[in-house]
């Protein structure tokens, strides 16, 4: 996420991009051993111990600790760092972490320096084998139970499908029948919701007593590197198991779903093209493949890849939800809807479905059916799809009219909302309760009340300054607590991350601007910009800081300023401000109207429910029906003299 129940948060992940946080080292993982140097075969012994002498052309750095050199005088590259423990066989680690940069979480070393003592390997990494793995190596299940190893197949055919609530039932039967199944609980580690559990099946994953083989152990550490929040380690695991497994569709088509959340769609694109090389009839390539091309916008060969899915896989209802997601895309409402409740129908336990039924339903203008859809949300056991859902309802209140929204409807949002932060406080999900109290906020303003919003702000500070990750009460961390207390421990969400607080921050610095602006604090408001560029670095910072601007330029009246500042910009609020004041004024002042329209339409089709869509759907609605076609040809600035004349100003 992490909020992300899912496994790595794949189905959002789908979707959106997750950021990528800092690795950390992990202990259980050690380091890759360093390389002894092996004489040349045939070579003569050597008849005096080495003293430590440097070797021709380069100079050795350390002495080879109390063993007599066998060899030819080595002309290579000098060795870097102290040898530790037996002399290395056989061939180097599949998939090794590149020797040019450090293994995660360690400082890379000076060249021509020995390594510093306390940051040299102690360890191998686990299970190093180094044997030559075979072309058409693939995965095997080491069980001697049929029963389990079958249900174990089922369990991870649900995983590459992203059906949680299958990998759970499947996996329990596997275990049942088997209770030392240590990929079993690996992938279990992926689907649990309560973290209580999670870290139950991630320590049954470690302490697993039975010998694995490569493959399967590779498959193991990585799935329990990412339940970990180990990326970085995660990522040299999967490296690794697609060297040890060149055969195994598998291993391409995760570490092709790790690069995609690392921001590598051209890495992923290559792995799941390789995984349908490999097996032409492996669906979940084909589905994970068509989102990356929709991401991409190639949204006909996404359409093809989906179709192959949906072709292969007519009884998956994550088929048809990827199908359902793909007409919304292109608009085809009606589509979307059919697809949404076909998925529904083949499981009445794909609550997931909903989301697209909802949305479809939404946008068509068919209110109550999808509160309906989304009410049935709020029964999901995931509390990342109840708080999705929740605030979806909450958005239908805005979609109810065309326009700027009613004090009515914004009232009624506002208390959609006050139902979801009080469960988000209660199980302590934290980044639940920001995100609504920021959404809440951005209502509250909207809606003119200025005394409320600046009582919101507060709140929202004080959840990303504070450090404790629990909100219940001291005594429901103790064995005194009572058990509903237990109960919503076992379901609290973890602290926010890092990068989480720092965007989260960089939305409160924008409502703060718009709470000064409001009040006559210009210069002020203006100042959180500048903020916002050293909260979020880089282009991301860059783009949200004009944004700002131009949301405050366009609230002052400045059509100039708005248009300076957000002619690059991508989200629909500063879109819709651009459009306002290309084609605001009067007769003949218009800066560009046909671009007005252009933005206009765009954001009228938008298919995404969100706070953004939810605010400038409707409004870029009336807008074009109070500025048909027709009329803007019949205007002074619609001729090409005026247009000419506009921009040459």
């Amino acid at each position: 996420m992490k909020r992300s129940t899912h496994p790595w948060g794949l189905v959002a992940l789908l979707c959106a991009l997750p950021s990528v946080t800092h690795a950390q080292q992990d202990p259980q993982y050690g380091n890759y051993p360093p390389p002894s140097y092996q004489p040349p075969p045939g070579a003569q012994p050597y008849q005096q111990p080495y003293q430590g002498q440097p070797y021709p052309g380069q100079p050795y750095q350390q002495p080879y600790p109390g063993q007599p050199y066998q060899g030819q005088p080595y002309q290579g590259q000098p060795y870097q760092q102290p040898y530790q423990g037996q002399p290395y066989q056989g061939q180097p680690y599949p998939g090794q972490y590149p020797s040019a940069q450090p293994y995660p979480g360690q400082p890379a070393p000076q060249p021509g320096a020995p390594m510093d003592p306390s940051q040299q390997p102690t360890q191998p990494y686990p299970g190093a084998s180094p044997a030559v793995p075979k072309p058409d190596a693939k995965l095997t299940f080491t069980t001697n139970n049929e029963e389990s190893r079958t249900a174990l197949s089922s369990c991870f055919d649900a995983l590459d499908h992203f059906r949680t609530e299958l990998v759970r039932l499947r996996c329990a039967d596997a275990l049942d029948k088997d209770d030392k199944l240590t990929l079993a609980h690996a992938l279990l580690s992926q689907a649990s919701i309560s973290p209580t559990v999670q870290k139950k099946h991630i320590t049954a994953a470690k302490e697993s007593p039975r010998t694995l083989s490569e493959g399967e152990r590779l498959f193991v550490d990585g799935l329990v590197a990412l339940a970990e929040d180990q990326r970085q380690v995660a990522k040299a695991v999967f490296e690794a198991l697609v060297a040890q497994l060149p055969g195994e569709k598998r291993a391409y088509y995760y570490r092709g779903l790790l690069r995609y959340r690392f921001g590598d769609l051209d890495g992923a694109q290559t792995d799941f093209r390789k995984a349908i090389e490999l097996d032409e009839k492996f669906g979940p390539a084909h589905n994970a493949l068509g989102h990356l091309l929709l991401r991409r916008d190639n949204v006909d060969d996404a359409q093809k890849q989906f179709a192959r899915y949906v072709e292969l896989h007519p009884k998956e209802a994550n088929a048809l939800d990827s199908q359902a997601i793909l007409h919304l895309r292109k608009g085809d409402l009606g589509l979307a809807v059919e697809s949404a409740r076909k998925a529904i129908e083949l499981d009445a336990k794909f609550l997931r479905g909903n989301f697209r039924l909802g949305d479809a339903l939404l946008l068509q203008g068919n209110l109550p059916l999808a509160r309906r859809a989304y009410t049935a949300l709020l029964s999901s056991p995931d509390p990342t799809e109840h708080h999705d859902a929740a605030l979806r309802l909450s958005r239908t209140r805005l979609y109810e009219g065309l326009g700027i929204p009613t004090s009515k409807t914004l009232l009624d949002a506002e208390k959609d909302l006050q139902g979801e932060l009080e469960l988000s406080k209660k199980l302590n999900r934290r980044s639940d309760e920001v995100q609504t109290l920021l959404e809440l906020a951005r209502l509250q303003l909207e809606r003119g009340a200025v005394t409320e919003a600046a009582k919101t702000l507060p709140l929202i500070r004080e959840q990303l300054d504070a450090t404790d990750s629990s909100s219940i009460g001291k005594d429901a961390k103790t064995d005194a607590a009572k058990p509903a207390d237990k109960a919503l421990l076992d379901k609290a969400a973890p602290t926010l991350s890092d990068d989480e607080k720092n965007r989260y921050r960089a939305d409160l610095l924008w409502l703060r601007a718009l709470l000064l602006h409001s009040v006559g604090e210009r210069e002020l408001a203006t100042q959180r910009a500048d903020e916002i560029e050293k909260t979020l670095k880089g282009k991301l910072g860059q783009r949200m800081a004009e944004d700002l601007r131009g949301d405050l330029a366009a609230r002052s009246g400045d059509r100039q300023e708005v248009v300076a500042h957000l002619s690059n910009s991508t989200r629909p609020t500063s879109r819709w401000a651009l459009a306002l004041a290309l084609g605001g004024g009067k007769p003949g002042e218009q800066l560009d109207l046909p671009k007005a329209r252009t933005l206009m339409e765009e954001l009228s089709k938008r298919n995404v429910v969100d706070l953004e869509g939810a605010l400038t759907r409707g409004r870029a609605k009336q807008w074009l029906k109070q500025n048909p076609t027709d009329k803007l040809d019949a205007k002074p600035d619609a001729r090409p003299d005026a247009k000419d004349k506009s921009e040459s100003k």
